[in-house]
């Protein structure tokens, strides 16, 4: 089995309306799944400035997406959803509104035949007005890496944050710069 991991990054600095969002959007605040209530915990950081970083334990390739485009429909800003799933697939979607608005799917044809994925390609003008339009070299090359795991570092190189990255981990990172970013939110009914 590969690595699996499932982020959210919001193109904003304003913490508090993030926080405010996640609070209104969260599906699991009325809930203990399982005995605990860890779905109802987000872990968030502002690793760059101008991007706000959230980290679930249970977000998962496949279910982050949906979450991120409710999340966006509750907030004024680009949010992005980051989902890799066994070194197989590797997922992007950026929502604005609360829909989708450009998205890109990395996979080998027999990988998306599989799990009967769509065929999804990037609006590169979309990307460049998320990242700059000085990164149009830098977001061309990404997009026509095959890699999985080589379109997460090259993405990750362009935004400059982090994307290989879960909340559970944090516990084991020796970067302590990294970790300390990084704060953990409990969001319950009131």
């Amino acid at each position: 089995m590969g690595t699996h991991f499932a982020n959210i990054h919001i193109q904003t600095d304003q913490l508090e309306e993030v926080l405010k969002a996640l609070q209104e959007v969260n599906p699991y605040r009325d809930q203990e799944i399982m005995g605990h209530s860890s779905k109802n915990i987000y872990v968030v950081g502002e690793y760059k400035k101008g991007w706000i970083s959230v980290l679930n334990d249970f977000f998962a390739w496949g279910e982050v997406s949906s979450f991120a485009e409710e999340l966006s429909s509750s907030l004024p800003f680009p949010v992005l959803a980051i989902g890799y799933f066994d070194d197989d697939v590797f997922e992007m979607n950026i929502f604005v509104n609360g829909s989708e608005s450009t998205a890109q799917i990395w996979c080998s044809d027999g990988v998306r035949e599989d799990y009967g994925l769509e065929d999804k390609e990037a609006d590169i003008s979309i990307l460049a007005e998320l990242v700059g339009r000085e990164y149009i070299d830098a977001l061309n090359q990404l997009l026509s890496i095959t890699d999985c795991e080589q379109a997460v570092h090259a993405l990750q190189r362009i935004i400059q944050i982090p994307l290989w990255l879960r909340s559970d981990w944090l516990d084991t990172i020796t970067d302590q710069e990294l970790a300390q970013k990084y704060i953990q939110y409990h969001f319950t009914s009131n």
